[in-house]
């Protein structure tokens, strides 16, 4: 869902604003996923439909203590 923000202001800090936010690199052109990126989320978006490939919920130390580590 895209979102709209309408802020009404004054034109000289509007300008500063633009300023700052490129200076940070704020606010700039969306980034894109690169193929292989996607390919890999999609894989990991479809496991998780299936319920597949997914770690138990740990809600505690004791949990988390106990979970098994494959190294």
């Amino acid at each position: 869902m895209n979102t709209v923000i309408n802020i009404k202001t004054k034109k000289d800090l509007k300008h500063k604003a633009q300023k700052t936010a490129g200076d940070l690199n704020c606010f700039g052109s969306a980034l894109t996923m690169t193929p292989k990126l996607e390919n890999l989320l999609g894989k990991i978006e479809y496991d998780v439909q299936k319920g597949k490939n997914l770690s138990q919920v740990i809600a505690s130390k004791k949990e988390l203590k106990n979970y098994p580590v494959f190294v």
